[in-house]
């Protein structure tokens, strides 16, 4: 007789139901906690091995045994999308089902846990703040405490977060700002111009004010000159009640001037007259003695001596003036003297008692080319007095090309007397018997004359006259067609001026003579230029 068994098991998250029978046979004893499973035709059963716990007994197909297996997809079929496997929303305890989510299917929040939360929409500049242990969110607006960080410019900020009292804010770019930090009282802020940051700095009265100061913002002045505030009439402060005219024909003013330059008091003198023992006024009698154009003059023997000062003119002295030419009074008590300075460089002293002096200075005369040699002539030095004052420069040496120039005057002060030096002079020739020689040209001549001779034909150049700063003549050829005699060199400038109340010393330099170039093949050697010279005349009174 056959016995069947309904079996039934459930998964933890669906239900499945199966049935088998035994056959008539008697092998339907299974193992221990095995399912049997029919193999058909009365042969007998299989068994299904006990799965693992919270397994289901799953049909394989109508071709294979059923197996203990985790509960999969196939097994519930096919779904709607966005929903769970679960109990029902409400009520008592029901199968489950898919469905979609409920809030209720979520747990509440907490401090360390997930759980549902409710929507919301804030309000305009607010922002979700809390939400409760409940799920419920909560807006409020936000308060600057809630904010950390610095806003830049950019954001409506300054980009700062500290400053000092005084600080002024400027813009340091186009997107950022920078402090201009306080600084000491009695400054202003200026403009540092388009495109440049602005500065504390003191007013500049001649570019940071325009217009005209109001008399009324004037405050009244007191002292020598007072003022009411808001005018500008002013008043002297009188430092002298006794007022008038002072001197006359016979008599001198006297005045008191003050440290401010102010006439505290002012009488009149009597002019007094000159004895032995003090200086004063002498009246001429117009016969022994005269005066005209303010020079006192003693006339004849009969003369009586006239005093002034420590000098004395006695009577026979006649025409003696009582003025020098500086226009200091006195009898002249000297002389002129003269230095010269024919060579080298050093140091002029000024003589005790000298008043002015005139100098003159002549530069260096340059040599005579020499024949049929290319290579100019050594040209004459520069004679000069306190260095760049006054420069008298030296002849150019002569060659075989062309005529050289003088010395030319120079110098940082003017002179009275200007002499620029003069040109060396030209060559000329002479033939014979169809043999050319040259001779060679004069020397320049400077202002004191003395220039080296031009050559004979076929002769050598002839030297300048002692420190007169005259060129050197050039230096002719000798039996050689066409050839160049040697150019005559250029002479020294001449400067003459006059210094009055002279210094106590004076650099000097006299200008060398230049040596007269050698001959060249066929040719004859050039003459010697001049030193020039320093001539000082030193007046007294």
């Amino acid at each position: 007789m056959s016995k069947m068994k309904i079996l039934r098991s459930f998964a933890v998250a669906s239900a499945a139901f199966f049935i088998a029978c035994n056959p008539v046979s008697a092998q339907w004893q299974t193992p221990d906690h095995s399912v049997p499973i029919g193999r058909g035709s009365g042969t007998g059963f299989k068994f299904a091995a006990p799965g693992v716990a919270g397994q289901t007994l799953v049909s394989n197909g109508a071709s294979s045994d059923p197996t203990f297996q985790a509960i999969a997809g196939p097994a519930f079929g096919t779904q709607s999308a966005n929903t769970v496997f679960s109990g029902p929303t409400s009520g008592g305890a029901a199968n489950p089902t898919f469905r979609a989510l409920v809030g209720a299917d979520l747990p509440n929040p907490s401090a360390s846990t997930l759980g549902g939360v409710q929507s919301l929409i804030c309000s305009a500049n607010q922002w979700l703040n809390t939400i409760s242990v409940s799920g419920v969110p909560a807006c409020a607006q936000p308060a600057f405490s809630n904010i950390s960080g610095t806003a830049a410019a950019t954001q409506g900020g300054t980009g700062l977060s500290t400053f000092a009292i005084g600080d002024l804010l400027y813009a340091a770019t186009t997107s950022t700002l920078a402090r201009l930090a306080d600084i000491a009282t009695g400054n202003v802020l200026r403009s540092g111009g388009v495109g440049v940051a602005p500065a504390w700095g003191k007013v500049a009265l001649g570019t940071d004010i325009s217009g005209t100061l109001p008399a009324t913002n004037f405050p009244a002045l007191t002292g020598d000159v007072t003022t009411s505030a808001g005018a500008l009439a002013t008043t002297l402060a009188t430092v002298n009640a006794n007022v008038g005219s002072f001197g006359s024909a016979s008599a001198v003013p006297s005045v008191t001037v003050n440290a401010k330059g102010l006439i505290t008091a002012a009488s009149s003198q009597a002019y007094q007259n000159a004895t032995a023992a003090q200086k004063g006024i002498v009246q001429v009698d117009g016969t022994t003695i005269t005066a005209s154009g303010g020079v006192i003059t003693a006339v004849g023997a009969a003369a009586t001596s006239i005093g002034v000062g420590t000098t004395t003119i006695a009577g026979g002295t006649s025409g003696h003036a009582l003025y020098n030419n500086a226009g200091v009074l006195g009898s002249r008590s000297a002389l002129p003297t003269i230095q010269r300075f024919l060579s080298g460089s050093g140091t002029y002293t000024t003589p005790a008692g000298c008043l002015w002096i005139e100098v003159l200075l002549v530069g260096g005369g340059g040599g005579g080319g020499g024949g049929n040699n290319g290579t100019p002539a050594t040209s004459g030095g520069n004679t000069t007095w306190n260095a760049t004052d006054y420069v008298a420069g030296g002849g150019a040496g002569g060659g075989t090309s062309s005529v050289v120039t003088g010395g030319a005057v120079s110098g940082t002060l003017t002179a009275n007397v200007l002499i620029a030096g003069g040109s060396g002079g030209s060559v000329g020739l002479y033939s014979t018997s169809g043999v050319a020689s040259a001779a060679g040209g004069s020397g320049g001549p400077s202002s004191l004359g003395g220039a080296g001779p031009a050559s004979v034909f076929a002769g050598a150049g002839n030297a300048a006259a002692t420190n007169t700063g005259s060129g050197g003549g050039g230096g002719g050829t000798n039996n050689a067609a066409l050839m160049n005699g040697g150019y005559g060199g250029g002479s020294g400038a001449t400067l003459r001026f006059i210094i009055n109340s002279p210094g106590a010393t004076y650099g000097y330099a006299v200008g060398s003579g230049g040596a007269g170039a050698a001959a060249g093949t066929n040719g004859l050697a050039g003459g010697n230029g001049a030193a020039g010279q320093i001539v000082v005349i030193e007046h007294y009174n």
